[in-house]
């Protein structure tokens, strides 16, 4: 939710469903409980939303059928992950 809100809500927008897993733990409830949260959603529709966040990218070119033998990559230290 945090890291990707835009993904999040196309699939809630979609159809996918939020699941309040806070409920069925035991004791009170803690201010963190919130987090506690899963999409009802196939896999199909996960996939669909990233693609479409994917292709919504500037700084991203997207090939439909190329395939890969490696990945490169250099580290950016002002990255927030």
């Amino acid at each position: 939710m945090r890291r990707f809100p835009d993904v999040y809500q196309s699939l809630l927008d979609a159809g996918a469903m939020e699941y309040d897993c806070a409920r069925i733990v035991p004791g009170d409830r803690l201010p963190e409980d919130r987090e506690l949260v899963a999409l009802a959603v196939r896999r199909p529709l996960i996939e669909w939303a990233l693609r479409q966040a994917v292709l919504g990218e500037r700084n991203v070119e997207v090939f439909a059928s190329a395939s890969g033998h490696g990945a490169a990559w250099t580290a950016r230290r002002d990255s927030a992950y």
